[in-house]
């Protein structure tokens, strides 16, 4: 079992789509926080903690959510923390992006 101060997996996110996406680790939408992917691109994001238990949510570039799945932090694990997307797990009528309060 790790400690406190271990740095946790890191995620890979791998887009087998034909289209650019973004992704983010919470239904919270800011442009700054998202992982963009380009189409049929693979990237490494930063560790996460063990303590993880959110949803992944992606968006398509004007930040409709095209999918949206919460994951507990053993089911990243059984992914072997690798997140595939595929066309069939998008939407094809995206819901609106969601607009910050304010």
């Amino acid at each position: 079992m790790g400690t406190a101060c271990d740095p946790g997996p890191e995620i890979t996110w791998v887009n087998q789509t034909d289209e650019t996406v973004v992704v983010y680790l919470r239904d919270e939408f800011s442009r700054d926080l998202g992982t963009a992917l380009p189409p049929h691109s693979t990237k490494i994001q930063g560790v996460i903690k063990a303590v993880w238990n959110d949803v992944v949510v992606i968006r398509d570039e004007q930040g409709n959510v095209l999918f949206r799945q919460k994951l507990t932090w053993d089911e990243f694990k059984e992914r072997d923390f690798r997140f595939v997307i595929t066309e069939d797990m998008l939407s094809p009528t995206p819901s609106p992006a969601a607009t910050p309060a304010g």
